[in-house]
């Protein structure tokens, strides 16, 4: 048996074997990994092991199949867990045995030149064609190749371990499951600043002008490869031996330079792009967008960045918007008035916004086992009761066939995850996913997803055209005549929202007084509004009232006393005039204050100070719209202490 293989998936798995004792040590291997309990009564010659996480089902069954000559069969049957937090403490285990899995199947095709690799062919580090759009048949996609769409080489600057056992020991130690056939690379950290500040001296967004396009062709295309990118530090403590002497190993593989680069540098992962191709996950993931989809009510519409870059987002979750003052609870608007018409808690909005999140947060973290570390150290307990589910996303945006501006995410934590799915029938043609302080590029695929720094590196989406089957852009309950579409997704943490709601709850004495009261201030502001729209109408009907009025006094002398008897007398005013802006004042008044009783209690979020030493590459606010100022001053006050809340 293999040991690396007891990472169950979702539809779970069965392993063959021989002998008592082979059953005994694949028992315990497997129980030093999954939670199990103790075994369950024998029943029928069957032994059971229940999973001791909340409400997880996986089970782990073990009997005889068959009984021969040679010895005895015997079956273990690793049955699907279904709790997220139960996968977690999975990928929290020690990662030797991948380690000694991965030196060996590279010991195993180090010695053949044909490029394979644990029974996987390679794929060529650099593809010829570039890939300038996609065809969607029935769900299906195809990547659209042009012969003269040359694809760029890597460039000087990118740093790529040719040899597999140099990567994938960078990968181990980072924590990173990813196939074999993966590319991976390293950027320095002073080299990504140089490459951003070379396009990134037009303030904080940038549209999709004509030298950003040409700047899109010098990307190199990574579209249907999975990728990691190692941004190595410009200082910082030593690195391992054995990490070390993998950038050695990148060095004697032909790149330039390599050995400097890597000698003595701290490293952390800045971009992971990563390629489902399971159909029974894509098949989930598809049914829980569709059900989001469906609820777009719990979903706000908000127009981000300006000009020709401007698009519509959907946004769900823990908000707390500043220049929103009625927003003081967990939720945007809509979501707290539906949860407050439900008068249920959770609602169903809310459950399957958390299913979705748990579902996509889970199938990341099977492949990304070091999402779960930067969970565990990055949130606290309080923290993660603001996330959407068992995962590390307090916000969900959504867009269709959009694209979106260069930019960086000051305020999102240290790692975001980028989903694309698609649909119809049709073709997408551009839309590349673009990573210039990186280097690369891809056109997103079914089921694309990209995990960034997205504080750190610019990224952004490029036009994209879409155009249907015979040219038609009406939407059909036939699949095949409706028209292509891409739904992206981010998954993110917004830092100071969860602060700031952290703040309020402790302020209100708990979630559940918390949400009490935004529902009341919401149904303030709706009274206050409707009074100013009946204030409104008023001022209008008296206006034309004025007018008629002035109208009848010049037709009296002329025998028209009898016109002014119905608009003798003006309407009645329904009300004072409303104080709308004295009630938001004083709503941002009381949040205000609740802000510093909360703050002086001392509640935490985040772990900050951890994540900053650690090896997520995170800078928080750095490079918000406000970089460049927050920069001065923090240069200013080098060697100084941090200013109170920062």
């Amino acid at each position: 048996v293999n040991m690396d293989v007891c990472s169950v998936l979702r539809t779970g798995c069965a392993h063959m074997f021989r002998g008592a004792g082979a059953r005994d040590e694949f028992v315990a291997h497997v129980c030093k990994l999954w939670p199990f309990g103790d075994p369950a009564p024998i029943d029928a010659g069957v032994v059971t092991r229940q999973c001791t996480a909340a409400g997880c089902r996986g089970t782990l069954r073990t009997f005889v199949v068959a009984d021969v000559p040679a010895g005895v069969r015997w079956c273990a049957e690793h049955n699907a867990h279904s709790n997220v937090s139960c996968l977690e403490v999975n990928s929290k285990r020690d990662r030797a045995c991948v380690a000694a899995t991965m030196q060996m199947a590279e010991a195993a095709g180090a010695s053949s030149d044909s490029g394979v690799l644990c029974g996987i062919r390679r794929l060529p580090h650099a593809v010829d064609k570039a890939v300038v759009g996609i065809d969607i048949e029935h769900g299906d996609v195809t990547e659209l190749l042009l012969s003269c769409a040359r694809n760029p080489p890597l460039r000087e600057w990118q740093v790529e371990f040719h040899r597999r056992e140099a990567a994938m020991k960078l990968l181990v130690r980072h924590g990173a499951a990813v196939s074999p056939n993966v590319l991976v690379f390293a950027v320095g950290e002073d080299t990504l600043e140089q490459q951003q500040a070379a396009f990134g001296a037009r303030q904080q967004h940038m549209t999709w002008d004509g030298e950003l396009l040409e700047m899109l062709d010098a990307l190199h295309d990574v579209t249907g490869r999975e990728l990691v990118v190692m941004l190595n530090s410009a200082s910082g403590s030593a690195m391992p031996a054995a990490i070390a002497s993998a950038g050695a190993a990148a060095s004697g593989s032909g790149i330039s330079g390599a050995r400097g680069v890597f000698a003595g540098r701290e490293q952390c992962v800045a971009a992971v792009v990563l390629q489902c191709v399971d159909p029974a996950v894509i098949c989930r993931l598809r049914e829980l967008y569709e059900l989001a989809s469906l609820m777009r009510g719990m979903f706000s519409t908000v127009v981000r960045h300006q000009g020709d870059g401007q698009h519509v987002v959907s946004m769900a979750g823990n908000a707390l918007i500043l220049t929103d003052q009625k927003a003081i609870a967990p939720g945007y608007a809509c979501q707290v008035l539906q949860r407050t018409t439900a008068r249920l808690s959770p609602t169903a909005a809310d459950k399957a916004l958390r299913e979705l999140c748990e579902e996509v947060w889970g199938w990341a973290v099977q492949r990304l086992p070091l999402l779960a570390k930067y969970r565990q150290e990055f949130l606290t307990e309080l923290g993660q009761g603001m996330c959407l589910g068992a995962c590390a996303a307090s916000h969900v945006a959504m867009t269709d066939n959009a694209s979106v501006e260069l930019h960086l995410d000051g305020n999102d934590g240290p790692l975001s995850l980028i989903l694309w799915l698609h649909g119809g029938s049709g073709q997408l043609r551009g839309g590349s996913f673009c990573m210039p302080g990186l280097g690369v590029r891809l056109v997103p695929l079914d089921c694309t997803m990209v995990v960034l720094c997205t504080s750190r590196v610019w990224h952004g989406t490029a036009p994209l055209a879409a155009s249907s089957r015979g040219g038609s852009s009406h939407s059909s309950a036939n699949s095949s005549s409706r028209p292509p579409i891409r739904v992206g997704s981010s998954h993110f943490i917004r830092v100071p929202d969860v602060t700031q709601l952290l703040y309020i709850e402790a302020a209100a004495g708990g979630r559940q007084a918390m949400e009490e009261r935004q529902a009341q201030v919401l149904r303030d502001v709706a009274a206050a509004k409707q009074k100013l729209a009946e204030y409104s109408r008023w001022e209008e009907e008296h206006a034309a009232w004025a007018v008629g009025a002035g109208g009848s006094k010049r037709c009296r002398g002329s025998g028209g006393q009898n016109r002014v008897a119905a608009s003798a007398l003006p309407p009645p005013a329904p009300h004072t005039p409303p104080a709308l802006k004295a009630v938001l004042q004083e709503i941002k008044a009381q949040r205000d204050a609740m802000l510093q009783m909360g703050k002086a209690q001392g509640v935490e979020g985040f772990r900050l100070d951890t994540v900053r030493r650690g090896f997520f590459g995170w800078l928080p606010a750095d490079v918000s719209k406000r970089g460049a100022r927050k920069a001065a001053k923090r240069a200013a006050r080098e060697g100084a202490a941090p200013a109170e809340g920062e």
